[in-house]
């Protein structure tokens, strides 16, 4: 599985503060300036090295351009073989300069799929967001994907949830919207949302007024409602709307085991990582939060911070998994991982269980 943060990591005093982790692939790369100058503070990004190409990050000036501040000497470029990583990490970011965001960028190769380990192939995403995590410095992490963009107020909205952090375990939820895409996610041109973006067409709320109007005018949604309603209805989005600003609301129970939220953890050896049996599409993150909830963290929600998916072009992994022996592998999979989670915390009380559990031993 995906154990622990160890490495020199552990070993540096955090400061209070959240890093937000995430990985992608080279077609996405091109959104980092613009999740930047919204998150306003620390970022790993790990992307997977290739042999043909390097990878092609945004080029410092287009951060700047987002921002009112130069970014260069924060913007450590740097590659890292997975061995070696983290060894020259001991301040990648140089703290408390007047800079939108300082960001790692890393490089990695990733290890050789082995199938005798019950994992299945595909896209190493847990893989990627556990090398991630071993490079934060802060106190709190946020492991989040690449096409989800934070609000512009998470920031603030954050500094008081972590001064106020309790002693036991939390997982404490962002709120996951969607932007819809009207026409650019059915186009053949896989960069044609990006394409609308850029010109003005299609915008991304930044505040949560704006989100509210967005909603308002339904071109915003709670994220995957349609399809998926399971994974974000413990969210209880009617309920967060009237949260002020920081304040954060505690979730009684799970309605669903499904629930599939992106949470900010706090670093320590404690805190479950992502399993890394899982890759490409399919149960990566609602293992993650079957793990917490079974270690017995508590799943509270943060009031006026969000995220937004930003639209695109259907997926292809997404329909490969649709369609193919990859859905029935991940099913698989994630019995065996629900197996031996149960077992592992057997004796552990759930802070916030499922709400039929909770209704039955009442």
């Amino acid at each position: 599985g995906g154990g622990g943060n160890g490495g020199d990591a552990a070993r540096v005093p955090p400061v209070l503060g959240v890093t937000l982790v995430t990985q992608s692939t080279a077609d996405r790369l091109w959104v980092l300036p613009h999740i930047c100058a919204r998150w306003r503070g620390l970022m790993v990004v790990a992307s997977v090295a290739s042999r043909k190409e390097p990878v092609l990050w945004p080029a410092p000036h287009l951060w700047e351009e987002n921002a009112s501040a130069r970014v260069d000497s924060t913007l450590s470029l740097t590659t890292r073989s997975s061995s070696d990583f983290i060894k020259d990490a001991a301040d990648p970011f140089g703290y408390g300069r007047a800079i939108p965001c300082g960001a790692i960028l890393m490089e990695l190769s990733p290890p050789k799929f082995e199938k005798d380990k019950g994992a299945v192939d595909g896209y190493p995403i847990n893989w990627l967001r556990n090398r991630g995590i071993g490079c934060v410095h802060t106190s709190h992490y946020f492991a989040l994907d690449i096409d989800f963009w934070p609000s512009a107020e998470i920031g603030n909205a954050l500094l008081p949830a972590l001064r106020s952090w309790p002693d036991f375990p939390q997982a404490l939820v962002i709120p996951n919207f969607q932007r819809s895409g009207h026409g650019c996610r059915n186009s053949a041109d896989k960069f044609a949302c990006r394409a609308e973006y850029v010109s003005g067409e299609l915008t991304m709320p930044r505040t949560f007024a704006e989100l509210q109007s967005c909603i308002a005018e339904q071109n915003c949604a709670v994220f995957d409602s349609e399809f998926n309603p399971a994974g974000q209805s413990s969210t209880d989005v009617g309920r967060w709307k009237r949260l002020q600003e920081g304040k954060v609301m505690q979730l009684r129970c799970l309605q669903s085991a499904r629930y599939e939220p992106f949470v900010v953890l706090r670093r320590d050896a404690a805190t479950p990582t992502f399993d890394e049996r899982f890759r490409g599409y399919g149960k990566n993150k609602v293992q993650q939060v079957v793990h917490l909830r079974r270690a017995g963290f508590a799943f509270a929600v943060l009031g006026r911070a969000f995220v937004l998916h930003f639209p695109h072009a259907k997926s292809a992994s997404k329909e490969k998994w649709l369609h193919s022996s990859a859905h029935r592998n991940v099913e698989k999979l994630y019995a065996t991982f629900e197996n031996e989670i149960a077992q592992a915390y057997a004796s552990t009380s759930q802070r916030t269980p499922l709400c039929h559990e909770r209704n039955k031993s009442m």
